[in-house]
């Protein structure tokens, strides 16, 4: 069996990668943790430092979240930039905050339709990263991503599952997989916990969330791309990504490279 990848999702490190100058020695640092895979995101960096990080390092980046405008107005330099990177995901980060009503995700489909099929014609996925408000459900009787899955090119609009945000929202994770599997590019992991009497973010396999059901479906459908990430992080950042990267692999070494 191919065993699926684990990356590092940048953003959770974006403190760290604030400024050209700690971009590099950050990228460092998630190669020598161990982790072979990254996700290009909350960076402050050129496309230029992206390429050289990756030479030097040898991560491979298998998803980005890109500046929506240029996604749209320059579909085409998106495409190449990602065939410079190696990368097949090109993501954004979630809906606009004028769209998250029953009317924007028309309106979002038709903004990003033509450079969505575009890149699934280049054989690239536009990946698109979910929070919690698109499992509301409207008058209509869909939810938002629903009509996000329905009304796109099914070969270029793909979905980032954000397995933390999706459990807020009441989703069983492993069931949506299982039905959407096709729909999927990647999954951002993510625990939570209770500490003194609230929701919190957690390392990896130290809170509450069932990732023996979410890990097993993602190898059932192939769904190869898996990014920890971690919003807010209480303790050391590196070790924080360090202490996830560990437990998942020791936990699911066979399945998890």
């Amino acid at each position: 069996m191919e065993k699926l990848n684990l990356g590092c999702q940048l953003y959770s490190l974006r403190e760290y990668c604030a400024t050209p100058k700690l971009f590099h020695p950050t990228v460092d640092k998630v190669a020598e943790i161990g982790y072979k895979y990254i996700q290009y995101s909350g960076d402050n960096s050129t496309f230029e430092d992206r390429v050289e990080a990756l030479k030097r390092t040898g991560l491979k980046c298998t998803l980005t979240h890109w500046d929506d405008k240029e996604i749209v107005e320059n579909t085409d330099e998106v495409i190449e930039k990602h065939n410079i990177l190696g990368c097949d995901g090109i993501g954004i980060g979630g809906l606009p905050g004028d769209m998250r009503n029953m009317e924007g995700y028309k309106l979002f489909i038709d903004k990003y339709g033509k450079a969505i099929e575009k890149i699934g014609r280049a054989g690239k996925c536009f990946c698109y990263h979910n929070h919690w408000f698109e499992f509301e459900r409207y008058s209509n009787g869909k939810t938002g991503m629903e009509m996000l899955l329905e009304n796109s090119d099914p070969d270029g609009f793909k979905l980032t599952l954000d397995t933390a945000w999706a459990h807020r929202a009441g989703i069983d994770c492993a069931d949506f997989i299982r039905r959407y599997h096709d729909r999927i590019y990647a999954l951002h992991l993510k625990d939570y916990t209770i500490k003194d009497g609230e929701i919190t973010l957690t390392e990896m396999l130290t809170g509450n969330m069932n990732f023996d059901s979410i890990i097993s479906e993602c190898c059932k459908y192939g769904i190869k791309n898996l990014f920890v990430e971690q919003d807010f992080i209480y303790i050391n950042a590196f070790k924080s990504m360090k202490i996830s990267r560990d437990n998942l692999l020791n936990k699911f070494g066979d399945i998890l490279q």
